[in-house]
């Protein structure tokens, strides 16, 4: 793989892992919204629920106060009341659809509603057999009839508040979970991909460090004169695996033409000795020729003296 390759694999890795971690961040803060958006709805439900037990506070007050002190203006209170209770119970009824509470807490806001009906129609009976002069029976309605409904009321508004104020601690405990292990994997992914930068340039440094080491060393052996070196081991297909390919190249070229010229040399030196060797056989014939012309000029004075003396001689006879 080239240079180029390798680093974009190196770059699509440290990419790939932090997609992986944004996409897992991207759904925990969609999760982390959605339980933080569920506990603002399950604490507007909750004050609600206080609303409620305020209206039916309200209604048991306004209703004991008509038969005791005989009010006829506090009629018209208890029926606001009423309403104000019941219009916060339907708020309530829709602002918990779609919320994941416990189907118990929908069925007992449903059984709310219905108690304030019947809450509202036996203290209405109350009022009026009141309003005929029948203040006894009136109260004994009140007693009997609507105070058990007024309980009832209560408790189930209590039971509400109290289910609903345990489901927003129990959202907004998983929305600090989901915020904590947010953290964790931010912090995890940060380590991991510094992990892997490293790894990965200890990698491809190594890779290239090493070839390019190698042949420094080689190199300088070859420039100190020493044609030993062996190949280098190319392990990679890269511009630094070319490199050494061709320094192998060149070092065997090199091996090759020295031994040439060592092998020209060799030739030149015997070429040379026997030139030496002939030109010794020349001197000493040239010496023996020289030494045969004096012979042969010695044998000619000598003649010469021996006729000299002959005619001497016969110059003498004369």
């Amino acid at each position: 793989m080239r240079l180029t390759g390798k680093l974009s694999l190196a770059f699509a890795s440290v990419a790939l892992l932090a997609s992986v971690a944004g996409v897992y961040l991207a759904t925990t803060i969609n999760t982390v919204k959605a339980h933080y958006t569920t506990a603002l709805t399950l604490s507007a439900g909750n004050t609600a629920a206080k609303d409620i037990q305020y209206g039916i506070a309200s209604q048991q007050s306004a209703g004991r106060g008509r038969n005791l002190y005989k009010d006829i203006t506090l009629v018209d209170v208890f029926n606001n009341f009423n309403k104000y209770t019941n219009q916060k119970i339907d708020g309530l009824i829709t602002t918990l659809n779609g919320t994941p509470v416990d189907a118990s807490v929908k069925a007992d806001v449903q059984a709310l509603k219905q108690e304030n009906a019947t809450y509202a129609a036996v203290v209405n009976k109350s009022f009026s057999l009141a309003a005929q002069g029948n203040i006894d029976a009136g109260a004994a309605v009140g007693a009997k009839e609507a105070a058990p409904v007024a309980a009832r009321m209560d408790k189930l508004a209590i039971a509400i508040s109290t289910a609903l104020d345990t489901a927003a601690a129990n959202q907004q405990a998983a929305v600090a979970t989901q915020v904590a292990q947010m953290q964790m994997i931010g912090y995890s992914v940060v380590v991991a991909g510094l992990a892997l930068g490293v790894i990965i340039g200890l990698i491809l440094a190594r890779s290239i460090s090493r070839p390019i080491q190698q042949v420094a060393r080689n190199a300088q052996r070859l420039g100190s004169g020493d044609l030993t070196v062996e190949a280098l081991r190319i392990n990679s297909r890269d511009e630094v695996g070319e490199m050494a390919s061709a320094f192998n190249g060149m070092a065997a070229n090199l091996r090759s033409l020295l031994q040439g010229i060592a092998a020209n040399a060799q030739t030149v030196m015997a070429s040379s000795e026997q030139l030496s060797a002939s030109a010794d056989q020349a001197a000493q014939a040239a010496q023996g020729m020289a030494q045969a012309v004096g012979e042969v000029a010695a044998g000619a004075s000598e003649q010469s003296r021996h006729a000299d003396d002959v005619r001497e001689t016969m110059d003498q006879l004369q």
